[in-house]
This record gives C-alpha cells, sequence and structure tokens, in this order.
C-alpha cells in the first residue's frame, strides 16, 4: 500500500505545530535515514511513498513519544490533516456542500490519498453512518485511527456537534473487515441542521 505525499506533508506541518522545536528534531531523529530526509526536504504532494516506511512508522514513533503509545495521536494527526485539507486548502469544498456530500464522497476521497483503496457507505441515515474500508481488507491500525480522526474532523468542520467516530470492526483485530461508525446530532447549537 501506498501513500500520496500530501498525507505526508500534513504530517510534516502537524508536529511542529503541537509540539516544540526540539521535540519535532527528537521525533525527526527517531526516523529512518530515508523517511528523515523526505521529511526534512518535504514530500513530493504528487509522489506516491510506502505507507508503512514513511507514514505507519513516523506516526507509531509520535505515538510513542508523545502519547505514551496511545493511537490517539494517530486520530490527532488524522484530525489535523482534514483540518489542513478541508478547511485551509480546500475551503471551497467544505462550505457549500452538505454533510450528505462529504459523506457520499468518502469512496472516491480515500482512493486520493491512498493506494490501492476504496472505501464504501454501507449505511446513512441522519445522524448515522457506517463506512466499511473494503480495499485492502486489512489496514495498519495506525491508519484506521488517522482516518477516523479525519471523519471526526471533518463533520466538525460543517458544525456538527456531538460528533463521535468509532473504529466499530477492526480488520487488525480480527473481524472481517475495518468498518467506521460515525454519528452526530443532526441539529446544531444554533437549532439548524449541521452541514
Amino acid at each position: 500500500m501506498e501513500v500520496k505525499g500530501t498525507v505526508l506533508q500534513t504530517m510534516r506541518l502537524f508536529i511542529p505545530k503541537r509540539h516544540s522545536r526540539s521535540e519535532y528534531e527528537l521525533w525527526l531523529s527517531k526516523l529512518s535515514p530515508e523517511v528523515r530526509l523526505i521529511y526534512k526536504m518535504g514530500p513530493t504532494k504528487t509522489n506516491w511513498y510506502p505507507v508503512n516506511e514513511y507514514l505507519v512508522e513516523p506516526t507509531r514513533i509520535y505515538c510513542s513519544l508523545f502519547h505514551g503509545g496511545d493511537r490517539r495521536g494517530a486520530r490527532e494527526a488524522g484530525r489535523f490533516s482534514a483540518e489542513h485539507s478541508l478547511r485551509d486548502a480546500y475551503n471551497l469544498f467544505v462550505n457549500p456542500h452538505s454533510v450528505d456530500f462529504i459523506i457520499s464522497r468518502v469512496a472516491k476521497i480515500m482512493p486520493m490519498y491512498y493506494r490501492p483503496s476504496a472505501a464504501e457507505v454501507v449505511e446513512s441515515t441522519d445522524g448515522l453512518v457506517r463506512v466499511r474500508i473494503t480495499d485492502p481488507i486489512r489496514i495498519d491500525e495506525i491508519i484506521e485511527h488517522r482516518i477516523a480522526g479525519w471523519l471526526e474532523r471533518a463533520l466538525e468542520l460543517h458544525n456538527c456537534n456531538g460528533v463521535s467516530v468509532d473504529i466499530h470492526l477492526s480488520a487488525t483485530k480480527g473481524d472481517p473487515y475495518t468498518e467506521f461508525l460515525l454519528s452526530w446530532s443532526t441539529e446544531n447549537e444554533e437549532g439548524r441542521e449541521c452541514g
């Protein structure tokens, strides 16, 4: 499996925004020489990189250094990626479209960042969606948490309240596939529907 350089770029931006320069340098020092060079020089947006070496291991090191090994760090990185890609870089993409539009695009968004990959929405009702990863059947737990964080922040950017994204089923834990359960309040604080 490969990851697009844009994902690595958000990881490169994320750590210095959340941590001191010395903590960022510590993280860089733990990476393999080849991966360290890419993160120092800046990954190319359009290039594809082996996901395990260039994203999973760097994220695992990040979680180990700053989150006591907790995968929460991967979720935070995914949230930052959504913030960066949906609000900052693609502001026009978020504002005019409803939550339903974004959810319907999940299957198209994932292959933009990971290859090979495929996802489908298997259930969608007001305030509840199930998204299933269909290819590859088994992805790394770090990637599951990054995707969960991305989905969570994407809903929040649409002014949804009470957002929860659970990894309902996980192929890394023996389930037949990975499935995310997304839920949120259908009204925001002003009493308007989110989105």
